[in-house]
């Protein structure tokens, strides 16, 4: 049972990680990891009723840190016998993002053909880029500023034609 626990929890920080933004999880982001440690750590699993169970993820004292707690009573059946009702597990668990320093070079085609709309697509290939290239920045950020974690970006417009020489 703990170990299942244990699994639900990591699930549960995981996910609340995963669901963030920026630095603090929100109402929604909580509700993301509540999901999955619910998904993983059933009502009823093991006899261990949901009103049994509780379960918490807060912001670490890192930025982007999630830190998860769980604990279950878990009734005896035999144990009884020896006046033992039941027994309360606590697991914790935590879950952040640690991104080394990372180069990113980007070469977009600028040409012409660009301005193409694909069949079946409402906008150019060019529009597509563009969003797809901010897509990319929000869902890896500046990075840090400095120390660990500092992201570069670079951009080569690619619009003209380009001799590689021989292959």
């Amino acid at each position: 049972v703990k170990s299942r626990l244990q699994h639900a929890c990591d699930a549960g920080a995981l996910a609340t990680r995963r669901s963030m933004s920026g630095s603090t999880p929100t109402a929604a982001d909580i509700s993301e990891g509540n999901k999955y440690f619910n998904f993983t750590f059933r009502s009823g699993m093991f006899g261990v009723p949901s009103s049994k169970v509780s379960k918490g993820f807060t912001a670490g004292t890192a930025p982007g840190t999630i830190n998860g707690t769980a604990s279950a009573e878990v009734g005896f059946t035999m144990m009884r016998i020896f006046d033992f009702d039941s027994i309360d597990l606590d697991v914790t668990c935590t879950a952040t993002v640690s991104i080394p320093n990372t180069d990113i070079m980007f070469v977009l085609d600028v040409t012409g053909s660009m301005e193409d709309t694909p069949s079946g697509d409402s906008t150019t290939k060019l529009a597509a880029l563009k969003v797809a290239t901010k897509d990319f920045f929000r869902e890896l950020g500046p990075g840090t500023a400095s120390g660990a974690g500092r992201i570069r970006y670079g951009f080569v417009p690619y619009a003209s034609n380009v001799k590689v020489g021989h292959l």
